[in-house]
């Protein structure tokens, strides 16, 4: 059995999940575009049987075991509904909705088909070998309890370039902004790590650009955030810091790495260059760390993702669908599925930058998050 993919989007869909699906062994068979004529160009580019302009049409071919949703975030609760009701597996990008009510429509949905499909949320970095080997070290004690945890994302989104074209990115009640890019895969790497849920938060969010011209060169008013600093508590009370700028005029850039500290330890991943650093058991200060995975040569932005997670994701699919993930030479066996996020672990992520954004707009007040 070769498992038959169906993305819907052309962005993010064919930039990391066509070529990682097809790395992990998968076979892209049909696209989606707004227009059917932009879905038949980039079908003959890409080798893709099949285009369509339709959300149902899509779903509902037979050439297509997993829908892959990755939508402007506006248009995603409708085709992963279309999906749903089709009766496929389904992956949908995040955020999973423009806020929990719509999350948590497409979960009661997906509980109503009932059990035998994969629903699944895009948080591939759970996939990434450098953070099943750091869940493996907090969850040994090799670095002691986690006392912080720190994200520091400083860098140039494409939506907040000096030459951008307003686009749904710089529109907040299309779901965009910075945090619609990183938030929810550091909230949900959170979870993963610790295995708990987030408590409460504190956030402040900004517009880095007043306004940018659209495609016939009227101003439009960016509404989305492009800086957001947030404090995070995990339900034992662990401190999250996250900070993300997406607008550092100058360098391509800065930094985008996270740091777990421990009472006995500390873990770095940068998430630009892949490199990974572990100090262990009450590592003396100066020490060189206990495991070192250099940088990776020529690694792009958006890797860790794309390149690293993506295929991983693909062959996590493949092993719970087929029992076997078609690859011995892997680095790791694939992630198990119920490892994987999951619609459940989506609506849980959801309310935490839900929280985020109200907290943001009562100038950073604690909000109670629940579940």
């Amino acid at each position: 059995m070769v498992i038959k993919v169906g993305i819907i989007g052309t962005g993010w869909g064919i930039f990391a999940q066509m070529p990682g699906f097809r790395k992990a062994g998968m076979e892209v068979t049909a696209l989606w575009s707004r227009t059917l004529e932009k879905a038949q160009k980039l079908c003959a580019e890409h080798g893709i049987q099949h285009a369509f302009d339709s959300f149902e049409d899509l779903a509902n071919c037979d050439d297509v075991d997993l829908v892959c949703v990755a939508t402007p975030v506006s248009a995603r609760k409708e085709a992963v509904l279309a999906a749903v009701r089709a009766g496929k597996h389904v992956l949908a990008e995040k955020p999973f909705g423009l806020n929990a009510g719509e999350a948590q429509e497409m979960l009661e949905a997906s509980v109503a088909e009932g059990p035998g499909k994969l629903y699944l949320c895009d948080f591939e970095l759970r996939c990434v070998p450098a953070f099943r080997k750091m869940r493996a070290f907090i969850e040994d004690g090799d670095i002691g309890p986690v006392q912080f945890v720190t994200f520091s994302c400083l860098w140039t989104m494409a939506y907040l370039k000096d030459d951008a074209i307003f686009g749904h990115y710089n529109n907040k009640a299309m779901g965009g902004g910075v945090s619609c890019s990183f938030a929810p895969h550091f909230v949900d790497l959170c979870r993963y790590l610790f295995s708990q849920e987030v408590a409460k938060v504190s956030a402040l969010e900004r517009t880095l650009l007043q306004a940018l011209p659209d495609h016939d060169g009227n101003p439009r008013a960016v509404t989305a955030d492009g800086f957001v600093s947030a404090q995070l508590l995990m339900t034992d009370g662990t401190p999250v810091q996250i900070t993300l700028s997406g607008r550092t005029p100058g360098p391509p850039g800065l930094e985008n790495r996270m740091i777990i500290v421990g009472s006995s330890g500390t873990l770095v991943y940068d998430f630009a260059t892949q490199e990974f650093k572990a100090w262990l058991g009450g590592a003396e200060r100066g020490a060189e760390p206990t495991v070192a995975e250099p940088p990776v040569e020529g690694a792009g932005e958006f890797d860790s993702w794309a390149k690293l997670g993506t295929p991983e994701l693909g062959r996590a699919i493949r092993l719970a669908l087929e029992g076997d993930a078609g690859d011995d030479a892997a680095e790791m066996p694939p992630l198990e599925v119920s490892m994987l996020g999951s619609f459940y672990d989506a609506v849980h992520v959801q309310k935490v930058t839900d929280a985020m954004h109200l907290s943001a707009d009562q100038n950073g007040a604690w909000i109670d998050i629940e579940y």
